[in-house]
């Protein structure tokens, strides 16, 4: 866990051209995974799992719970504040930068999300304790990260953080490369 958020946030810090930002990504990413199996242990943990079950749960669905969490959470996330840092670039104001990227990102997050939902609770449907369990954990998983995280916890801090979210030191800028993930170069 700790290899895989140590990885997620050296590749944000290129992209997002910031020190602060991607810390803020991989925390609200173990939040959300920690949210959803906290919420599967309820349901499914003890001697009567109120969704019935083994009264535990199955080491692999959860190991692969937690990738394709952090993987869609991470897809969210880049998805959502590469538009901000577009935003921020151009203007310079963060309050800008969140207020765009919310604004034109939220419906597509939104209706992702929904999809995905429909998708996970179709499994969570299953007889089959090992997929009611993924289902259960993977729609739970994006309706907290994209209602929650995304539209609600993740635009709190950054407002909170102020210009120190998109803090760079100088040296680091100088090595890092250019990533253009805003498309500058081709307008």
């Amino acid at each position: 866990i700790l290899a895989i958020c140590l990885v997620t946030y050296l590749a944000l810090v290129p992209i997002l051209r910031s020190v602060v930002l991607p810390a803020i990504a991989v925390a609200l990413n173990m939040l959300t995974v920690a949210a959803t199996f906290g919420l599967l242990t309820l349901l499914f943990v003890g001697d009567a799992p109120p969704l019935g079950g083994a009264g535990k749960l199955d080491v692999v669905t959860v190991t692969g719970m937690f990738v394709i969490t952090f993987a869609l959470s991470i897809d969210y996330q880049v998805f959502l504040l590469t538009r901000m840092r577009e935003e921020y670039v151009r203007t310079q104001s963060h309050v800008a930068a969140v207020e765009f990227g919310i604004s034109k990102t939220a419906r597509i997050v939104t209706g992702a999300a929904a999809i995905m939902i429909a998708v996970f609770v179709a499994f969570a449907l299953s007889s089959f304790s090992l997929i009611q369990q993924l289902g259960v954990g993977l729609a739970t998983a994006v309706l907290i990260d994209a209602t929650i995280v995304r539209l609600g916890l993740l635009p709190s801090v950054m407002k909170l953080a102020g210009d120190k979210t998109w803090w760079l030191p100088v040296w680091l800028d100088a090595k890092l490369p250019y990533l253009d993930t805003e498309g500058a170069v081709f307008a």
